[in-house]
């Protein structure tokens, strides 16, 4: 076809000629081009065919290389008198030189004339024949090239010189030429756009080489301002094969202009005011890039937050989790975070896992108590729900158990009694349906949310299993089973029911063979767990007893011994009365039955001296062991009374406890409450019945005891222990000084924490406190005479300004950390 077509011929015509496609004929075109050679590969001079391209018709042409010099010398002839072959072709191009030269020297400077006279003649050559200035230097080099072959090597210094100039102004001419076409290419462009695209043809003697060239020139262009936008190239190492590197560095190298990049950062500012929240996949749908979001974002919203999938307004998004995590804290329920969040952040796990343990936490700082609230409840997030329920939420399905736990073992102890299952296991369980069941119907909610769980997976499947590590697949089984699984199951649950259905069958195989093992009509879950309640208040009033006899005791060498008898008989009548009763309603409560008719029928029951009770229990019937409040303030004083009998006489309690409890039992509990008990004499009719004398014999009394009593020994306290109970009683009262507003109460808290801070002693009950303040914080040099002012002050203030002023005053110095911190504090307020 090029022979016929006078050795030159455009692609498009051979795509006709041979009716291939243009990426066939491509292909064809490359290998005659690299492969049609007479001598050296890589040689220009032994190139039968080359691929040129055609500036004035814009196209691609294959042509005979022989017939693109043949008439190249025949352009050149017309330019000079002298006819050239192959021994004048050094004089031709020193005669054409001398011309251009002579024509400019009357503008010109002397050194670059030879350029400018090279730049004419390559330009005029390259516009006669139709071609690049490129393909005119390389054809006249495989020109030179042979003309050098056939004269021995020899070239004249003129043409060297010629060819050197020819060299150096096509770099500058084909830089000159490429940067006109970028321009021209690129200075309407709106939206990114592929070099590929308005490049691609560009193709010579190194397909990298130009694409090298391009990219360099479009990045100059940008850096001197002569194209507004900027480029972006791919790295290096993204492509392996040659062929595959210089595709990937045109097609993946964006120019994108600056009006594109302004209108993309309207939009995504925009976005991200109105909504707090801007995702990675809308910032791909703007054509947006992780590095190039997050530079806007941060740029105009300097307080927005990086996450894994996105960039968040804090206060925007946890603002609204905030609100109802309050709510669900004050109605002592269960709040849905996920119906809170934004879609396009909620799908994202690791985003939402950030915000609640990170952002949200340090928001609700601000709030200590909800801070703290939260901190206990119960956070469960995945990818399909993310609920918070607040631990007394959880306490409460805790208490849920206990009959759920007893209902399962009687079940199963009459399944086991009449031999249709097997013996006990090793762990029994309550069913799991069974306690969600029971939960459900406490809070129907969160029901409804299991419901829609399982409309929503088409998974409505009997879940039997507590342990997740245990099933088939790793998906949740919805937010009710998974509360249930995470806040209710534990070793703990799994004992109580072994031990519970143990007890149970127990009870069927005595009764059948008519032995009574138990009157009590509680399941064995329940009456546990009353057991469990019951060792735990008695381990806190133990220690806590003697942690306020120890302070007093340290305070009797330093004060008035008849001031600290005053405060050993209000800890005797206080927190020994309610250990005391404590004791007393176990020791009924173990004996069960008609025991507990009799104490009803008899009258007994526990009278408290002082209206006022400060987390302490003080009703007539058994308080069934409420956990004990380490930050007690000020105990009632309990007293064991009896009813008169038929007569109208008076009882003596005493003696009817001694007839009541079989054995040494009703001694022991009687000679107890004679020792805590005010203006009373021991059994021994000692004479010294002194407070400080009494409160050391009930604590020798019970460590005595307690073990034949209650079946637990007295909580004897060690130094470890004491520190333990300090510090957990600090933070008690260091919580209710912040949220008390009563005047009365911050005073109380407030002298409890200053004496904690300046002599490590803890002490309670009201008459204790009104005499440190009165007697000993005057006295001590380390608690400054501002703190006792403020203290006195506020209990007598009656202006709500004035107590509103002063219980500020007063909390600043209960919550100081030590005496140095106190007095810096008094010195501001100053």
């Amino acid at each position: 076809l090029l022979y016929l077509h006078d050795g030159r011929i455009s692609s498009s015509e051979m795509c006709m000629w041979l009716g291939m496609e243009e990426e066939n004929v491509e292909l064809v075109g490359s290998w005659l081009c690299h492969n049609h050679q007479h001598e050296e590969k890589s040689s220009l001079v032994g190139r039968v065919v080359c691929k040129v391209y055609n500036p004035m018709k814009q196209q691609n042409e294959y042509a005979l290389v022989k017939n693109l010099r043949a008439r190249l010398r025949e352009r050149i002839n017309c330019h000079s008198p002298t006819t050239i072959s192959s021994g004048e072709y050094c004089s031709s191009l020193e005669a054409m030189a001398n011309e251009k030269l002579t024509a400019s020297s009357s503008r010109k400077n002397i050194e670059l004339m030879p350029t400018v006279a090279a730049t004419v003649m390559t330009k005029q050559m390259a516009q006669e024949m139709e071609l690049t200035c490129e393909d005119i230097v390389w054809l006249m080099e495989g020109i030179n090239s042979a003309d050098i072959s056939t004269k021995n090597g020899m070239i004249s210094s003129k043409l060297e010189q010629s060819m050197e100039v020819y060299n150096v102004q096509v770099v500058a001419d084909r830089t000159h030429y490429l940067e006109k076409q970028v321009q021209s290419g690129l200075s309407g462009v709106t939206v990114p756009t592929s070099l590929e695209s308005l490049f691609g043809q560009e193709s010579h003697h190194s397909r990298e080489e130009t694409a090298v060239t391009i990219i360099s020139t479009v990045k100059s262009l940008c850096q001197k301002g002569m194209l507004h936008g900027m480029l972006s190239t791919p790295s290096s190492s993204s492509a392996t094969s040659t062929s595959n590197k210089v595709a990937s560095l045109t097609k993946n190298a964006i120019y994108t202009p600056h009006i594109y990049s302004r209108s993309q950062r309207k939009i995504a500012d925009s976005f991200y005011e109105t909504n707090g929240y801007l995702t990675e996949k809308k910032c791909v749908a703007l054509g947006l890039s992780r590095s190039r979001m997050e530079k806007f974002v941060k740029e105009s919203f300097p307080n927005a937050v990086l996450l894994t999938d996105s960039i968040i307004d804090p206060e925007n998004i946890c603002r609204p989790l905030e609100h109802i995590i309050q709510d669900a804290i004050l109605n002592q329920t269960f709040a849905d975070l996920k119906s809170n969040l934004p879609d396009d952040i909620a799908s994202s796990e690791k985003d939402v896992t950030e915000i609640i343990s990170d952002h949200l936490a340090t928001l609700l700082q601000e709030q200590p108590r909800v801070h703290n609230a939260f901190a206990d409840g119960l956070t469960i997030i995945n990818g399909d729900m993310v609920i918070f329920f607040c631990k007394d939420m959880v306490n409460k399905c805790k208490q849920l158990l206990i009959p759920l736990v007893d209902e399962f073992c009687k079940r199963r102890a009459k399944e086991i009694s009449n031999e249709q299952t097997d013996k006990i296991a090793k762990q029994e369980l309550v069913p799991l349906l069974d306690v969600a069941a029971g939960v459900g119907e406490k809070y129907p909610d969160l029901l409804d949310l299991q419901h829609q769980h399982h409309e929503q997976n088409n998974n409505a499947v009997e879940i039997k299993l507590w342990s997740v590590d245990e099933r088939n697949d790793a998906t949740n089984d919805g937010p009710l089973v998974e509360f249930c699984r995470r806040a209710l199951f534990s070793d703990e649950l799994q004992h109580m029911c072994t031990r519970s259905v143990k007890a149970e069958v127990d009870r069927l195989n005595s009764t059948r063979h008519g032995v009574s093992v138990s009157t009590r009509s509680e399941g064995a879950a329940k009456i546990q767990g009353i057991g469990d309640s019951f060792e735990s208040s008695f381990r806190t009033l133990c220690h806590l007893l003697q942690v306020f006899s120890k302070s007093l005791d340290t305070l009797g060498a330093r004060a008035q011994q008849n001031m600290v008898d005053e405060m050993k008989q209000e800890l005797l009548m206080g927190c020994g009365s309610c250990l005391a009763r404590l004791i007393t309603e176990y020791c009924v409560f173990k004996h069960a039955g008609e025991m507990e008719t009799e104490w009803e029928r008899n009258g007994l029951f526990f009278e408290s001296h002082r209206e006022k009770v400060d987390g302490m229990m003080c009703g007539a019937t058994p308080s069934y062991f409420h956990a004990v409040n380490m930050a007690t303030l000020d105990f009632p004083f309990f007293v064991l009374k009896c009813r008169s009998d038929e007569n109208g006489k008076p009882q003596s309690p005493f003696n009817y406890l001694r007839s009541l409890f079989p054995g040494s039992t009703g001694l022991s509990l009687s000679q107890m409450w004679n020792l805590c008990s005010e203006n009373s004499k021991s059994d021994d009719n000692n004479e010294d019945n002194e407070a400080g004398k009494k409160l050391e014999l009930f604590i020798r009394h019970l460590s005595e005891t307690c073990l034949t009593l209650v079946g637990i020994p007295f909580s004897v306290l060690d130094k470890k222990t004491e520190r333990k109970v300090l510090a957990v009683r600090r933070e008690g009262m260091l919580d209710r000084l912040e949220h008390s507003q009563d005047k009365d109460e911050v005073v109380m808290c407030a002298i409890v924490l200053i004496y904690h801070q300046v002599k490590n002693m803890s002490i309670a009950g009201n008459e204790t406190m009104h005499l440190v303040m009165t007697r000993l914080f005057e006295q001590d040099k380390k608690i400054p005479r501002r703190v006792t002012e403020a203290l006195r002050n506020l209990k007598i203030s009656t202006d709500y300004d004035e107590s509103s002023s002063l219980i500020a005053q007063v909390k600043k110095f209960g919550s100081a950390k030590n005496s140095k911190a106190l007095a810096a504090i008094v010195d501001d307020t100053e």
